[in-house]
């Protein structure tokens, strides 16, 4: 694509958000309840960058994925801290590609945790549960899958 003067390129400040600020083993750690906790915002970008074929068009939905990581690891902070952190360093030194066999024991006791945080807080791990997104897009995008 050939820049223009007529191309729109977003400011500094659109695309500024926070980081998430976690490596590699911690992020593969969280990554199952990760992607339940915040499925429909994922969605929703995927859904957008899908059909406009032009990220600059889904920044406020990329922002809005990294808003909940954020929002899920800190919650996870707060209430499987422990668990959390010796399933993540069980990653880190098991093997160079960070494999899950070998931390199964630990994983377990951090899906426990979460899950019962979960279960006794419902208002705070809301987004665990199954959600159907039904904002006009993805309708589309049903529709359109429907019939094609």
């Amino acid at each position: 694509m050939v820049l223009t003067k007529d191309v729109w390129l977003p400011t500094e400040a659109e695309l500024s958000v926070q980081e998430v600020p976690l490596g590699t083993p911690s992020l593969r750690a969280g990554a199952m309840h990760l992607g339940k906790y915040c499925e429909v915002k994922n969605n929703d970008f995927m859904l957008c960058r899908s059909e406009t074929q032009d990220p600059r068009k889904c920044l406020r939905e990329g922002a809005e994925v990294t808003s909940c990581s954020l929002e899920f690891f800190k919650k996870v902070k707060a209430s499987c801290s422990a668990e959390f952190m010796s399933y993540a360093a069980c990653l880190e030194k098991s093997s160079a590609s960070m494999d899950f066999l070998e931390c199964r024991k630990t994983q377990a006791m951090y899906d426990t945790c979460v899950h019962k945080f979960a279960t006794r807080t419902t208002t705070l791990w809301v987004p665990l549960l199954a959600k159907v997104p039904q904002d006009e897009r993805t309708l589309r995008q049903r529709r359109r899958n429907r019939i094609g």
